[in-house]
């Protein structure tokens, strides 16, 4: 009985909270036309680039993730009611699937110059 208790709360715990993980963010649609009149030496400088933001959006979303995680297990220790202000990480969500879809669309751009 006691081990059931515990299980429901922890499935509780995890499943209050609207954060999501890098790895359940799917790419942002990023045309990839601005980069098809760029030289291959530049789109791989461009690709450079961008995977250095992908990056930087990854390790937001992970520490918002991780943030949002450890406010919604305080939450519900001290104060339910208080989870309901919880916003999750929504910006960064979009901050990195416009990052994976710049990626994407670079490659895209490489891809048809054969790059």
């Amino acid at each position: 009985m006691r081990n059931l208790i515990l299980i429901l709360s922890m499935i509780a715990l995890t499943a209050c909270s609207n954060a999501k993980s890098s790895s359940e963010i799917n790419a942002a649609y990023v045309p990839s036309g601005k980069y098809e009149r760029m030289s291959c030496k530049d789109l791989r400088a461009e690709e450079r680039s961008a995977n250095n933001t992908l990056s930087e959006r990854t390790s937001e979303i992970e520490k918002a993730y991780r943030d949002d995680k450890a406010a919604e297990v305080v939450g519900w220790l001290l104060f339910a009611p208080a989870l309901l202000l919880m916003d999750g990480n929504s910006d960064e969500q979009k901050r990195l699937g416009q990052a994976k879809g710049t990626v994407l669309a670079i490659q895209d751009a490489m891809d048809k110059k054969g790059c």
